[in-house]
């Protein structure tokens, strides 16, 4: 603020209102005390009389200025040094590019020391979280940048900076997007860029692609993508280790410099389980460090695959799209009967019928399907085989009709366009839990409409709508007996997953209800009143950790009221809060897991009740993305200094011309400040040991 659009500050006494008539009552006060004291009985000396009117007229006195609460007041500009907050980036990246001596030499600087000795200025280090910090404190081992957090942190200091020094690589992987977050704060920011704009020599991994199912003792393939940056580059090794063994292994010929390639290892499990493998690049000469060489990642392996049973009537896109997703799951076998008037096909057993794990039962017509077949079908589920009865054109069966979860009265088939959501007893039916990706709100916005549905389904009690239209459910979950019952009631769901993948949508949503819902009718697990899942098993070092906890009732219903806790078992033993974030779903981040096996542990109460536990895993990379950052991003630190008219960028070697154009002149700030003087508590303390005194005073000379 300008110094000439205010005064200079200075002092002023200001009375309460009407001052003159306590000031006359506090005068006739001292005359009375004066008067009170000209003669005594008995008699007291001349000094002792002296000092009595002494402690009265003091007493008097602070009762006069608490009367008159003087208020001393100060208002104007007044100068004061600039604040500049200094962000200085700590993470692992900066090491990795040799770059620690360069920050340490920005820091010790003349044109940093003139800023220091200057304005006001607080250093902050920031990776994966900010801390405020001093030069000998930085470490340079953060598994992640969050230079949008850093950023943004400075709104939540006080009294605010009025500029940011901020020196980083600007390798920002984690939290919220640079650019916009210096948008958000609006201060000018000076950008000193640490590191080599181009590339170092290095190889590293860059993913790798595994199914998430793998049978014991079957052959199973994951495919490695690698990439590097070292001219002349020799043949390496691609190793595949478990638990330390390696178990294969393939040689990997050299690429052309930048571009990625793929290495496919082929091994065969042979424990059951979730089980944890790693990939290792070795024998690179010339690479500027090895931490992104290696990649884990887990498999679900499992004793034996699982066994599908497709009834369906004509073919048509909908079976098209269930042979595609049968064909690419590696834990599932799948067979597919057509019951159709107008085909002739062998019988299907009732033995074929019995020994499904799923049946997946799609719209075959009613009359081809002898009874023994029906009773077939019915007791498998009853015994617990998972049906999912997708209904269509064809009426279906009395008997089949007994063990679903709909009232089939005055239902009917359909055509128009049906636009669906999630229903909100979803979250807290076990079903959310089997896929995170499809149980979000935005995600179903891309989901093409119905072309058909079955309308005028009705649930039955303790059933639960889970996909619903304007024209009634959609999806609709239950039980039969030890068995478990998913009824769809629509048509052309195909274009769930054709079409969005035309629009470039790599995990559509309608396809993670598909994987969600199959995932729940086969499952033996019991339904739970709390569920804990992660965004996904396996984490790289320095990535958030998103936790969701479902929390029902007894009836399935969503509770939103609980207090529930998250905590890990694992190498931090970390503890919070999970916040409401849905019907029935609890949210939390966390940040800072090191390296390792975490198991998560979440409890919800209603009250001091608690409504049950629930455990789940994830797994931590000993690698982190800032292990894949060998250079400056320049266009990143251009961009953030371009968010404000007053920011600069430049790289280390012109970082002292940038500091010493800082402006570091005195701002001068309008201020008030209002001393009361009558109103503290010393004043009645005070008076109240005047009092005292001279009470005691009185007693002792016989005045009382």
């Amino acid at each position: 603020m300008n110094g000439s659009s205010f005064p200079s500050a200075g002092w002023e006494i200001t009375f309460r209102e009407g001052w003159w008539l306590w000031s006359a009552l506090g005068l006739a006060l001292i005359l009375l005390a004066a008067f009170s004291y000209r003669r005594t009985i008995p008699s007291v000396p001349r000094r002792s009389k002296a000092l009595l009117f002494g402690l009265r007229l003091l007493a008097l006195c602070a009762f006069l200025l608490a009367l008159l609460n003087p208020r001393l007041e100060r208002r104007g500009t007044e100068p004061r040094p600039r604040r500049i907050a200094l962000l200085i980036d700590e993470s692992r990246s900066i090491a990795h590019a040799g770059q620690e001596s360069a920050v340490r030499s920005i820091l010790a600087s003349a044109p940093m020391k003139r800023v220091s000795a200057l304005a006001d200025v607080v250093a902050f280090g920031f990776a994966d979280t900010v801390r405020v910090l001093d030069e000998v404190t930085l470490s340079f081992r953060g598994p992640a940048t969050e230079i949008g957090e850093a950023v943004l942190s400075q709104r939540r200091v006080f009294p605010p900076p009025d500029a940011i020094i901020l020196i980083t690589d600007g390798s920002n992987t984690s939290g919220t997007e640079p650019v916009r977050a210096a948008q958000e704060v609006a201060l000018p920011t000076y950008v000193v860029g640490v590191g080599n704009p181009h590339p170092r020599p290095d190889a590293r991994i860059v993913g790798v692609a595994a199914p998430p199912y793998a049978v014991e003792g079957e052959p199973v393939s994951v495919t490695v993508t690698w990439e590097h940056t070292i001219p002349g580059l020799q043949a390496s090794t691609m190793r595949l280790l478990h638990q330390g063994r390696e178990i294969t292994r393939a040689i990997v010929l050299p690429q052309e410099t930048g571009a990625k390639a793929d290495v496919d290892l082929t091994f065969t499990p042979s424990t059951r389980g979730t089980q944890t493998y790693t990939v290792e690049l070795e024998g690179v000469r010339g690479e500027s460090h090895t931490e992104n060489n290696r990649r884990m990642f887990s498999l679900e392996v499992v004793k034996a695959k699982k066994r599908a049973l497709i009834i369906a009537g004509v073919p048509n896109a909908d079976i098209g799209f269930w042979n595609r997703f049968f064909g690419a799951r590696e834990d599932y076998d799948l067979s597919i009967w057509y019951a159709t008037p107008f085909r002739r096909v062998a019988a299907l057993s009732p033995d074929s019928v019995l020994g499904a794990d799923l049946i997946v039962w799609l719209d075959p017509a009613a009359n081809t399907l002898p009874p023994v077949t029906q009773d077939a079908v019915v007791r498998a589920v009853e015994e617990g085989c998972g049906l999912l009865c997708v209904l269509g054109t064809n009426s279906v069966l009395p008997r089949l009709r007994e063990i679903l979860p709909v009232e089939w009265t005055g239902a009917r088939f359909e055509p128009g366009q049906f636009e669906v959501r999630l229903a909100a007893p979803l979250f807290a039916h076990p079903i959310s839990g089997m896929d995170p990706g499809f149980a979000e709100w935005s995600s179903w916005e891309s989901v093409p409409p119905l072309p058909g549905l079955v309308s005028g389904l009705r649930p039955r009690q303790g059933a639960t709508v889970l996909v619903a239209c304007d024209a009634g459910p959609v999806a609709v979950a239950g039980h039969a007996k030890k068995g478990r019952v998913l009824v769809f009631g629509g048509s052309g769901y195909s274009r769930w997953d054709i079409l969005p993948r035309g629009m470039g949508i790599e995990n559509p949503a309608g396809t993670a209800f598909w994987k969600a819902a199959i995932r729940w009718l086969v499952s033996r697990e019991a339904s739970q009143m709390v569920r804990v899942q992660t965004g996904r098993p396996f984490h790289r070092l320095g990535e958030p950790v998103r936790v969701d906890v479902f929390v029902s009732d007894e009836a399935s219903k969503p509770v939103d009221n609980a207090s529930v806790i998250v905590a890990t078992d694992g190498p931090d033993n970390w503890t919070g809060c999970a916040s409401l974030s849905g019907p029935g779903r609890y949210t939390v981040w966390i940040r800072g897991l090191l390296t390792g096996a975490h198991t998560l542990r979440a409890e919800a109460f209603s009250g001091t009740r608690s409504l049950g536990t629930s455990e789940t895993r994830v797994l931590v990379d000993a690698s982190s993305a800032e292990d894949d950052i060998v250079q400056m991003q320049a266009d990143v630190l251009s961009r953030i200094a371009s968010a404000h008219p007053g920011s600069r960028f430049a790289n280390a070697r012109d970082a002292e011309q940038l500091l010493a154009s800082i402006p570091l002149s005195p701002v001068f700030e309008y201020s008030e400040r209002t001393v009361s003087l009558g109103s503290a508590g010393w004043v009645l303390c005070g008076i109240i040991l005047l009092l005292t005194a001279e009470w005691g005073l009185r007693r002792t000379h016989g005045l009382l």
